[in-house]
């Protein structure tokens, strides 16, 4: 299985759509602190910490869903299926490979605003673990966008209806963690999320992507 995350990491990391994502990410981050030198931005916060973590939250949600589902393979569940059958292992093992290796090339570009998050935690004063700690709970919807990506990258053939779907989703958990929950707790919605999503679509594989269908690809 370490073979296989490997494969799909190096996929991801070498298609050019994700060094374009890391860059779209960090020119955001840039253009807001640029933006805050010359006067403060109208958005939620008290502080250049807390509005640019508004804008990197946003950026983020529409970010993630669109680098996972346009550098991920394009193999559905035929192809998983005959991935598995050569590789001797379980169908359920292929997509948790691969989920971890989106996992793994997506925090990859969250990591990457780290400058620029560092730099206004430190305009607005606010201590070092506070921002640390905004970047682990950001790991849940890393995590969340990695599970969804894969398995509408699984479920459909077109890239554009699969990156809608897998939107939809990490926007739509976004936006009712926001308003439902506390902050507190929002981030562990992602990962109690990404954890049932993960579980859910590795049962069902190890079940309906045991033999390779005899339907045309």
């Amino acid at each position: 299985m370490r073979a296989l995350a490997v494969r799909d990491l190096s996929v991801i990391a070498s298609h050019p759509a994700f060094l374009l994502a890391m860059c779209v990410h960090v020119a955001v981050l840039a253009v807001f602190l640029t933006a805050w030198s010359h006067g403060v931005p109208q958005l939620p916060g008290r502080n250049a910490y807390e509005q640019q973590r508004l804008v990197q939250w946003t950026t983020l949600a529409v970010l993630l869903p669109w680098t996972a589902i346009r550098c991920l393979p394009r193999e559905q569940r035929r192809d998983v299926a005959l991935l598995a059958l050569l590789t001797a292992v379980r169908p359920s093992h292929v997509l948790l490979s691969r989920i971890i290796a989106t996992f793994l090339a997506l925090s990859v570009l969250v990591a990457s605003g780290m400058p620029m998050v560092i730099l206004a935690q430190q305009v607005a004063g606010v201590p070092l673990p506070h921002a640390l700690g905004g970047l682990m709970s950001m790991l849940g919807l890393v995590a969340l966008a990695s599970a969804t990506s894969v398995w509408w990258n699984t479920a459909y053939s077109d890239p554009v209806t699969a990156w809608l779907a897998t939107t939809g989703t990490v926007v739509g958990l976004l936006v009712c963690g926001t308003i439902l929950v506390s902050p507190a707790i929002a981030p562990w919605l992602f990962w109690t999320a990404a954890l049932a999503t993960g579980v859910a679509m590795m049962r069902d594989a190890d079940v309906s992507m045991r033999h390779i269908s005899e339907e045309p690809a």
